[in-house]
């Protein structure tokens, strides 16, 4: 892998200043990956890599496919991870590529989606897993308050933490809440 590129370093400078916990998410999403054994990767919701870096870095014999709906940050993903994964450019509602999976990542997109969505993705994303693979979710929660505001804010307002996790276990997942901050978490789901 090369070193992080410019675009890519401008991106995290910018996104450190907005979410503090960034890197300790990243850390903690890598770290729920701790114990698996990682033939084949799954990032939804790319951005410029970092997750995939990251992933990569502990379990250096996988591969990943890298998916992302905005070309410009899967070009800076491709400058940073170079031939170590394949990308393509698609979002968390098309169906998923062909599995069995042995982790499927998603760090700050799930909560992007409309909750009726979101849950949709949690089963395809089961479906794609193989028996013990893991899904890990590091992503933003709100706190146990509700969101003042019209109907549309909250339809795509990122879920409580419990709702996400109960989300997971819908679709089929064993969940854990392995981190939470004060407005982030990283939950698995183990199939």
């Amino acid at each position: 892998m090369r070193e992080p590129s410019q675009a890519s370093a401008a991106y995290l400078e910018v996104i450190r200043r907005e979410l503090p916990e960034y890197d300790r998410l990243q850390d903690e999403v890598v770290h729920a990956t701790d114990g698996l054994a990682v033939a084949r990767i799954l990032d939804l919701g790319t951005g410029t890599g970092e997750t995939s870096r990251r992933l990569l870095l502990a379990h250096p014999e996988a591969s990943v496919i890298a998916i992302d709906p905005d070309a410009e940050l899967l070009q800076i993903a491709r400058d940073q991870l170079g031939d170590h994964a394949d990308f393509r450019l698609g979002d968390l509602y098309e169906p998923l590529p062909h599995g069995p999976f042995d982790l499927i990542v998603s760090a700050l997109s799930v909560h992007t989606m409309r909750p009726i969505d979101r849950s949709q993705f949690f089963s395809r994303a089961h479906r794609a897993l193989r028996s013990g693979g893991r899904l890990v979710i590091g992503d933003a929660v709100t706190p146990g308050i509700e969101l003042p505001g019209s109907p549309p804010l909250q339809d795509r307002a990122p879920d409580r933490l419990e709702t996400l996790v109960e989300r997971i276990s819908q679709a089929g997942f064993t969940p854990k809440t392995t981190w939470s901050g004060a407005d982030l978490a990283v939950v698995v789901g183990q199939k």
